[in-house]
């Protein structure tokens, strides 16, 4: 684990997060609501009649964190193959 490739792939990290936020959500508001519907439990949203809206913004919410995630992952171990 070197300082260099973290640092690289954290800057990697926050650059495609920013653009990818732009992609994914059209606003502050939308991020939230998918956060929220993250973190509501499935059951309650399907009390409300709201679980495919529930499934929609979670899995919405799932595939950016994981774009980010993927995108720090693959920069780290491309600096790291390059030392």
């Amino acid at each position: 684990m070197s300082i260099p490739g973290i640092i690289i792939a954290s800057v990697v990290v926050a650059m495609v997060a920013t653009i990818l936020f732009k992609l994914f959500f059209e606003d502050k508001a939308e991020f939230w609501e998918c956060v929220k519907y993250g973190f509501k439990p499935d059951f309650f949203s399907w009390l409300d009649k709201d679980l495919q809206r529930d499934y929609g913004k979670s899995m919405k919410l799932g595939f950016y964190i994981l774009a980010c995630a993927g995108s720090g992952y693959a920069a780290y171990l491309g600096v790291e193959s390059l030392g």
